[in-house]
């Protein structure tokens, strides 16, 4: 008996996977989106470091956002597996690092992107 550890499946290929192992395998099995990855010469390979903060000033300049507020905050953390009220302390530490200005107070408050 063999467990397979570290199997990266493309998402366009998931479904032909998963169609074929069904009737092989003994237990249940699990799939998990990885985030912060992309495919280098046949390789999964990291974007960045892997704090969500990185991600962050990557999913920000990727998408060239210099503005942010709670739903852009909130819709990132749930897209990398965090829970949505995450977003504070993401902000918080983005912060921290120089990425984030806050401008604004109270409801109408939003973040401005610094790097």
């Amino acid at each position: 008996m063999f467990k397979i550890e570290n199997l990266f499946c493309d998402d366009k290929k998931l479904s032909q996977l998963l169609r074929a192992i069904s009737g092989l395998v003994l237990e249940g099995f699990s799939v998990i989106p990885v985030v912060n990855v992309e495919k280098k010469k046949g390789k999964p390979s990291a974007v960045t470091n892997g704090s969500a903060v990185e991600m962050f000033r990557d999913y920000l300049h990727r998408h060239k956002i210099v503005e942010v507020n709670s739903t852009i905050g909130r819709e990132f953390c749930t897209s990398i597996g965090k829970d949505a009220e995450a977003y504070n302390y993401l902000f918080s530490r983005a912060k921290e690092q120089g990425l984030l200005r806050k401008s604004g107070k109270g409801t109408s408050s939003k973040w401005r992107v610094m790097k």
